[in-house]
C-alpha cells in the first residue's frame, strides 16, 4: 500500500497558486468533479491512507475515482479497495450523524420515519401502504445500501407510499430517502425510487390517482434510466420533469436544501419556482418518442352494431367508430366518425375527433395532426400509419349491409319480459334512479347490485332470475372504501355472502364516461358484465351539451356496450319552475331512458337513525308502472352501522306527506348524515359530497356555524356541534374530484395550495 505522500503525489495537480504544489495535505481541484477550491486531503495515519473532500462528495466517490485506470494499476486498486473497505466498516453512523449530514431533524427522523441504527448502520423501513413493514434498507457510513435479510415481504415497494397524501393534487417522485425525507420535513407530497433503475409498473398504480407527478431527473446514467422508466409508465401524461436547469442548478432535493436548511420559506420558494418551471416529459431533450407496432390490435363491438372499437394494447389507444354510413353502397366510400383517446390517464381522454370518408387521405392527414398534438410522444408519421390501418380494418370489417326484415304475419306476442332484477330493471333497458342528496339512491342501487350479482330475491319485492349476474360500479363520487363499508353493511342487513364471487367489481373513474367506453368495453368482457350502474349520471356525462344529439349518443353508447348488458343510471333531481322535482339536467335523459324511479327521503317522520325513501315509478315505456314503494334502514344509534333493511307498509306509504322541505333545511340534513358517519369533515370533501363549489361549502358552513350547528378549526376541518373536538392534523382522503366541479386553475393559487 502506497503512502499519503505517494497517493498525494499521484493526484497532485501542480497547478498555479493550487497549495499542493506547496505540501499541504491539499488537492486542487479534486479529479472527482468540477472544483476551482482547495478542497481534497490526503492523509498519512501510520497504517491507514484517509482521503477527504470539503466539497461533500462521499467516500464511495472518492474511492472509485482512486482507484481508477486514470490513477492506478489492478494491483493497486485491490490494494485500495480492501484499505477503504476497513476504514469504512469500522467507522461510526448513526441517526444523529444523518441528521446532521442531512441537516434534517433526527427527532423527526426516528419517530415519523422510524430510522433506527445500531452505531455503523442505519437501518430505514419501507412500510406497505396498510402501515406493515415491507422490507428494511440499510445505509452505511460510506452511502453504500443493502436490504436487510428475512423481510416478511419480498417484493421491493416504492419509499413513503405509506406517507403518500391521496387528497392532494400532485405527488413528487425523487431518487432515494433522504430526498424524500427532505420533501416531508418540509411538507411537501413525495415518493422515493430505492434505485434509479427498480421502477417497476406494477408500481404505476402509487400514482396514477394524482392529477400531477413531478419527477427529479439527475443529471447522470440514473436519471436517464428513471427518464426511461417514466416514458413507459401508465402515467407519463401527466408528467411534469424537474432537472438540474429547473432546480436552480442543483442536481437533486438535498444538496438544495443544504444550501439554506433552516430556510424553509426559501427552499419552498425555489420548489414552487421548479414546478412551475417544469416540462412535459415529452419536452425533455432525451425523451425518446414511443415506436408502436400498429398492427397489434384488439377489436370489439360490430360495424353492424353502429359502433366498432379498435385497441391497440401496447400504447392503450383505442379508436371508438361511431355513426358509420355508406354512400350509393359502395364499401369504399364508408363514412365514419372516428374518436381516438387514450387511458394512459392523459389531461382529457380525448385525443382526437373526425368525421371522415375512410378512403379521404386530407382528412386522415388532420385527425393524425390532431392525435400528435394531443400526444406528441408518438411520432405524426406513426399516428397516420395507426389511422390508415384503422380506416382498412373497418373497411374489411364491413362486409354486408344490414338485414331488412318485413314485418308481417303471426308472432309471439306471449313471451315474457326477462328482467334482470324485477320490478326495476328489464334486460337491455335503461332505468333512471333520481333523487336529491341523501335520497337513499347509492344505498339502494348497492342493495340490487348484490342481489343480482348472487341471484338472491328480496322478501317478494325485489326479485331475481336465480342466476347470478356480473354487476360492475361505475361511480365519479363515492370511494372505494365508502363502498366497501356500504356494501358489507347491506350484506349482513339482508343476509347476503360476504364473498361474491367475483360477480361484483366497482372502477371509479373522473374522466367522462363516453371517453371511457374503450376501458368499460373491456372490463365487460373480462369480468362477464351483465349489469353496470352508473353513479352519478350528470358527473359522467360532464359536457355543457346537454342537447338530443349529445345525450343520445351517450344512451347508444350505452347500448353497444354489450348485447347483453343493461345500464342502471343513478342521477340528482332539481326543483323545476312550478316547484315539482325531476331528474336533473336535459330532458333528453328523461326521454331515452326506458324505465324512472324517483326516490325521496321522508326520514323526518320517522326516529334518528333511520334512512327512510320512498320509489315513484314515473315512466316505463314497455307497460303500465309500479305504485309507489318504499324502504326504512336503521342503523345503530351509538355506531351509525346498518342494522336492518325492511320494505315499508301500505300505511306507513299512505301516511307520508307530500310536502316538500326548504332547500336549506334538506342540505342540512344531507351535511348532518355525512357528519354522523365521518364525526369530521374537510370542508373541501364536504363540497365535494354535496355537489357544491368549494365557496359555496364555505358560505353554507358559516351560515350552519352563526346558527350553532357546527364549529370549526380554523384550518378548514369541521363537526357538529354536540361532536367531541376531533384530534386532526389533516383533511382524511379526498377523491379527485370529477372535471365537471368548478375549480380555479390559476397556476398562482395552485401553488400556493401546494406549499
Amino acid at each position: 500500500m502506497f503512502t499519503a505522500e505517494e497517493l498525494k503525489e499521484k493526484l497532485r495537480c501542480g497547478g498555479s497558486g493550487c497549495p499542493c504544489r506547496r505540501g499541504v495535505n491539499v488537492h486542487c481541484p479534486n479529479p472527482f468533479h468540477a472544483d476551482t477550491k482547495p478542497s481534497f486531503s490526503v492523509t498519512d495515519r501510520g497504517d491507514k491512507v484517509v482521503w477527504h473532500c470539503q466539497a461533500g462528495c462521499d467516500q464511495g466517490k472518492v474511492t472509485e475515482i482512486i482507484y481508477s485506470d486514470k490513477y492506478m494499476g489492478k494491483a493497486e486498486k485491490e490494494e485500495v479497495y480492501e484499505e477503504v473497505k476497513e476504514l469504512l466498516s469500522n467507522k461510526p453512523y448513526s441517526v444523529a450523524l444523518y441528521a446532521e449530514e442531512k441537516q434534517l431533524p433526527a427527532d423527526k427522523l426516528r419517530y415519523n420515519y422510524a430510522l433506527t441504527d445500531d452505531g455503523k448502520t442505519i437501518s430505514m423501513p419501507y412500510f406497505a401502504e396498510d402501515g406493515t413493514l415491507a422490507r428494511t434498507r440499510l445505509r452505511k457510513a460510506d452511502k453504500g445500501f443493502l436490504w436487510k435479510r428475512g423481510d416478511s415481504q419480498k417484493d421491493i415497494i416504492p419509499y413513503g407510499v405509506w406517507m403518500i397524501k391521496d387528497w392532494e393534487d400532485y405527488v413528487f417522485i425523487v431518487e432515494g430517502e433522504s430526498d424524500s425525507q427532505t420533501l416531508w420535513v418540509n411538507g411537501i407530497n413525495a415518493l422515493g425510487i430505492p434505485g434509479a433503475t427498480m421502477w417497476k409498473p406494477e408500481w404505476d398504480r402509487y400514482v396514477e390517482k394524482f392529477n400531477k407527478v413531478y419527477v427529479m431527473i439527475e443529471p447522470d446514467i440514473g436519471g436517464d434510466k428513471v427518464l426511461t422508466s417514466m416514458e413507459r409508465s401508465n402515467f407519463r401524461d401527466k408528467v411534469i420533469v424537474i432537472t438540474k436547469e429547473e432546480l436552480h442548478g442543483f442536481e437533486d432535493i438535498s444538496d438544495m436544501w443544504l444550501d439554506s436548511p433552516k430556510d424553509t420559506e426559501k427552499f419552498k420558494d425555489r420548489l414552487r419556482e421548479a414546478f412551475r418551471a417544469g416540462k412535459k416529459i415529452y419536452e425533455h431533450p432525451k425523451s425518446k418518442p414511443v415506436v408502436p407496432n400498429t398492427e397489434i390490435i384488439k377489436t370489439s363491438g360490430s360495424t353492424d352494431l353502429g359502433e366498432y372499437v379498435v385497441e391497440w394494447p401496447e400504447l392503450r389507444v383505442f379508436a371508438t367508430v361511431t355513426n358509420i354510413s355508406r354512400s350509393g353502397g359502395s364499401l369504399r366510400e364508408i363514412k365514419a366518425e372516428i374518436k381516438m383517446t387514450c387511458d394512459r390517464i392523459t389531461k382529457s381522454g380525448l385525443l382526437g375527433r373526425e368525421v371522415l370518408t375512410l378512403t379521404s387521405g386530407t382528412r386522415k392527414d388532420a385527425l393524425a395532426k390532431r392525435c400528435y398534438e394531443g400526444d406528441p410522444t408518438i411520432e405524426r408519421s406513426e399516428w397516420r400509419d395507426m389511422i390508415e390501418f384503422l380506416c382498412d380494418n373497418i373497411i374489411n370489417s364491413s362486409k354486408s349491409e344490414p338485414a331488412i326484415v318485413e314485418l308481417s304475419g303471426e308472432y309471439d306476442i306471449t313471451s315474457k319480459k326477462e328482467w334482470i332484477v324485477k320490478p326495476f330493471i328489464e334486460k337491455k333497458n335503461t332505468t333512471s334512479f333520481f333523487g336529491f342528496g341523501g335520497s337513499g339512491k347509492s344505498y339502494f342501487t348497492i342493495l340490487l347490485a348484490i342481489l343480482v350479482s348472487q341471484g338472491i330475491n328480496f322478501k317478494s319485492s325485489i326479485t331475481t332470475n336465480g342466476e347470478k349476474r356480473g354487476v360492475l360500479m361505475v361511480d365519479y363520487e363515492t370511494s372505494e372504501a365508502e363502498y366497501q363499508r356500504r356494501r358489507v353493511q347491506i350484506s349482513k342487513a339482508i343476509g347476503a355472502p360476504m364473498d361474491t364471487g367475483g360477480m361484483l367489481h366497482y372502477v371509479r373513474l373522473n374522466t367522462p364516461l363516453e371517453d371511457n367506453v374503450p376501458l368499460l368495453s373491456r372490463i365487460i368482457k373480462e369480468k362477464n358484465i351483465e349489469l353496470i350502474f352508473i353513479d352519478s349520471f350528470g358527473a359522467a356525462i360532464q359536457t355543457g351539451s346537454l342537447d338530443a344529439d349529445a345525450v343520445a349518443s351517450i344512451f347508444n353508447k350505452l347500448d353497444a356496450l354489450g348485447p347483453d348488458v343493461t345500464a342502471g343510471l343513478v342521477d340528482h333531481a332539481n326543483k323545476t319552475a312550478t316547484g315539482s322535482t325531476s331528474q336533473f339536467g336535459s330532458i333528453y335523459k328523461v326521454n331515452f331512458s326506458r324505465s324512472q324511479f324517483e326516490l325521496k327521503n321522508v326520514s323526518d317522520k320517522y326516529p334518528k337513525g333511520h334512512l327512510v325513501f320512498t320509489l315513484t315509478h314515473h315512466k316505463y315505456n314497455n307497460g303500465s308502472t309500479e305504485d309507489m314503494m318504499g324502504f326504512v334502514l336503521a342503523f345503530h344509534k351509538e355506531t351509525g352501522v346498518l342494522e336492518s333493511i325492511r320494505e315499508m307498509h301500505p300505511s306507513e306509504l299512505e301516511s307520508v306527506s307530500d310536502e316538500e322541505k326548504a332547500p336549506g333545511e334538506m342540505d342540512w340534513e344531507e351535511a348532518s348524515r355525512y357528519f354522523d358517519e365521518q364525526t369530521s369533515l374537510h370542508y373541501s370533501q364536504l363540497a365535494r359530497l354535496m355537489e357544491k363549489t368549494k365557496d359555496q361549502m364555505a358560505s353554507q358552513l358559516a351560515r350552519w356555524k352563526r346558527q350553532g350547528k357546527v364549529d370549526n378549526d380554523n384550518k378548514g376541518t369541521w363537526w357538529k356541534t354536540e361532536e367531541v373536538k376531533p384530534v386532526v392534523s389533516e383533511p382524511t382522503y379526498v377523491a379527485p374530484e370529477p372535471t365537471t366541479v368548478e375549480e380555479n386553475t390559476d397556476d398562482e393559487e395552485e401553488m400556493e395550495r401546494i406549499f
